[in-house]
């Protein structure tokens, strides 16, 4: 029927629609068999129990299955479900049903409030001179864009929608006045474009340039990307009177070693 957050979205549609108490009356839920087929189960003392899977049969595409069930288990079999009596069975009780969607749909299909802001093609091209081409999608969050494969695009939707997500797919960088600021991530990424200015350091400048300190190298004005025996290390931008150093502050190195 539905997934993750779409499961639980309908199982709260459905303690709506039947009134269901929690003084007295157990949790209805429902467990996935398979991508097409969902376990409904809760507690049996009410025939309420039946009315919520067919009034779950009017409201989405789905359909009750049967299954076989053997005489001696002492199961009861109802018009849509299953019950566990118990005084037939060991245990409290119980009621269970499966339900079948019949859309075919092997994807879910999950309504958010929010959706990630892909990148326009205005800011595309310019985030095309730092990237390399990839099965990538390019989102952006407040001026801050990041990769996410594409095939996990879908999820990352619903948990932003409904997570506070600290971190995910590779930050590129931020959007400021047509420009990007590369973030670090982007750096240390096979993501990073091949045609990307690359700066060799010596042993001695790769060890300032972990502190953080000022560099004093030659090299061309604009964004490089340094490193040392070709081992990615971070980002600096040549001006005309200075190199500023982007590596990040919280992880520069404090020690010498």
């Amino acid at each position: 029927m539905v997934d993750g957050l779409g499961m639980l979205k309908t199982i709260r549609l459905v303690r709506r629609k039947s009134k269901i108490k929690s003084a007295g009356y157990g949790v209805f839920t429902l467990e996935p068999i398979n991508k097409n087929k969902r376990i409904v189960t809760t507690t049996p003392y009410k025939y309420e129990d039946e009315e919520i899977v067919r009034w779950m049969m009017e409201e989405f595409n789905i359909q009750n299955r049967e299954y076989r069930i053997k005489r001696g288990w002492n199961i009861v079999e109802s018009s849509v479900g299953y019950r566990f009596w118990p005084d037939k069975v060991e245990g409290e009780g119980f009621f269970i049903a499966c339900v079948k969607k019949l859309d075919g749909e092997t994807e879910s299909e999950i309504r958010v409030r929010t959706k990630l802001e892909l990148l326009r093609k205005k800011e595309m091209e310019i985030a095309k001179g730092w990237i390399s081409v990839t099965d990538h999608e390019f989102v952006k969050i407040i001026g801050r864009v990041y990769a996410v494969p594409k095939k996990i695009l879908n999820e990352i939707h619903v948990l932003s929608n409904s997570l506070n997500v600290i971190y995910f797919g590779t930050p590129i960088g931020e959007l400021i006045r047509d420009k990007l600021i590369p973030d670090h991530a982007l750096a240390m990424s096979p993501l990073v474009a091949r045609s990307m200015e690359r700066t060799e350091l010596t042993y001695d400048e790769s060890i300032s340039y972990l502190k953080k300190k000022e560099l004093s190298i030659s090299a061309g004005r604009g964004w490089k990307l340094v490193s040392y025996k070709n081992y990615p290390l971070g980002w600096i931008n040549v001006l005309a009177n200075r190199i500023n150093n982007y590596y990040p502050k919280e992880l520069r190195m404090l020690k010498d070693i």
